[in-house]
């Protein structure tokens, strides 16, 4: 049986360090983190937007840190790591993370129990981000907000170009990362955010270091939400690029994400080991702009669809789930890119270009179909991609890119 919920309360950084949790708003973005609020790669971020789905992935909001005032100390819940010390050190306030329906990181302090919980409206650049005071006591929670402007791929260090301007919109807060950029947009629906900016210097991703990778970035902090909880009272801290989320009740889009799941799992039995991995599954199953249909990813943090890997795992993910329309749109993404009888390996994460330098993606498609038609008893389909079929036949045996060729038996 799953545990849905670990206990923390006695785990030490090493048992902590390399456990990670994910969001996604189907159309290739997410939200990504250690489940203590740490970015341990370059790929972790709170808000990590796909601006031309489902690639070009860009970090706008790299981690958020909490601080609680009480009435005699501050306690900071928060854990970076910088060479050689780990600053702050709110992992040790951990007291269980739960997965489901969302990640919901808890903290125990000095009496005091917060909950922290994430979720991405599905098909949105959004990331919201929910406290809740689970205390009998009321406290002040600082929330600092970590900015960075870059691929995911690559590293932000201190540039003056960057100076994220911050123009206030009636109840929420506009940054422009640097001129002629994105702007990421900001409400809170309690409290009041409080400029003060500062550069954080060499944030270290361990998991980087060990991959022999460059670990070491900036961020810019331009300042924080103040927000006074009373007992059992929650806040929405929502981040978007969509300026009319910024008029969206959270409450209503967390209702509308539960409902969402719910409907992924309706009809299948109350098993929850085959609940889990049918929304773990969901994780995958993404949105591309150019077909406007829906593509497979072949996993997460770094890769975009591939079609070695889309035609084998939909045979499991689509197909034998019953998802005919969504099986349907996953071909038609690949015949749309079909060339010279082949399809793409993969997209690139920048633009439109595909990569053409695989022998069994294609071979695997007729396999896909098989398990399509044999599922669905949807011949008319079949007729209807039977010339791209023909093509690719009359290309295996003409001989395709790189000699790939095959040989025709008949009997």
């Amino acid at each position: 049986m799953p545990q849905h919920k670990l206990s923390l309360k006695s785990s030490s950084f090493e048992q902590i360090k390399d456990r990670e949790w994910l969001v996604h708003n189907g159309i290739g973005g997410y939200a990504s983190a250690n489940i203590s609020g740490m970015n341990s790669r370059r790929y972790h971020g709170l808000l990590v937007a796909s601006l031309n789905p489902p690639t070009e992935r860009q970090v706008f909001v790299s981690r958020l840190e909490e601080r609680a005032i009480l009435a005699n100390q501050e306690i900071d819940l928060a854990t970076n790591q910088y060479p050689g010390t780990l600053f702050p050190k709110g992992y040790t306030y951990l007291s269980s993370f739960k997965r489901n329906p969302f990640p919901e990181i808890n903290f125990e302090f000095e009496g005091h129990k917060l909950k922290k919980q994430l979720f991405m409206p599905y098909g949105s650049n959004t990331t919201v981000v929910r406290y809740e005071n689970n205390s009998k006591k009321a406290f002040e929670l600082h929330v600092r907000l970590q900015l960075t402007y870059r691929n995911h791929h690559a590293i932000f260090r201190e540039d003056e170009a960057f100076d994220f301007y911050r123009e206030k919109r009636n109840d929420y807060e506009v940054f422009y990362p640097a001129f002629k950029k994105e702007a990421l947009f900001f409400r809170q629906s309690k409290g009041r955010y409080v400029e003060d900016r500062h550069w954080n210097k060499d944030l270290q991703f361990h998991r980087d270091e060990m991959r022999g990778q460059e670990f070491e970035e900036d961020s810019y902090s331009p300042g924080y939400a103040v927000i006074n909880l009373d007992a059992a009272e929650e806040v929405f801290l929502i981040f978007s690029l969509e300026e009319a989320q910024m008029k969206s009740n959270p409450e209503h889009l967390l209702r509308e994400e539960i409902k969402r799941q719910k409907k992924l799992v309706k009809g299948f039995p109350k098993q929850a080991f085959l609940q889990d991995l049918i929304k773990a599954g969901d994780q995958f199953l993404v949105d591309r702009a150019s077909t406007k249909a829906k593509t497979i990813l072949a996993g997460y943090h770094w890769f975009t669809d591939w079609g070695r890997d889309t035609m084998i795992a939909m045979r499991g993910l689509t197909i034998a789930t019953g998802q005919q329309e969504v099986s349907r749109q996953i071909f038609d993404t690949f015949f749309q890119y079909l060339d010279q009888g082949m399809l793409p390996n993969r997209f690139f994460d920048e633009g439109e270009e595909a990569e053409y330098n695989t022998v069994d993606a294609t071979l695997w498609l007729f396999v896909a179909l098989y398990d399509y038609v044999k599922k669905f008893e949807d011949w008319d389909y079949i007729e209807s991609v039977m010339p791209q079929l023909h093509s690719i036949i009359c290309a295996y045996s003409d001989g395709a890119r790189y000699h790939i060729h095959g040989v025709l038996y008949r009997k």
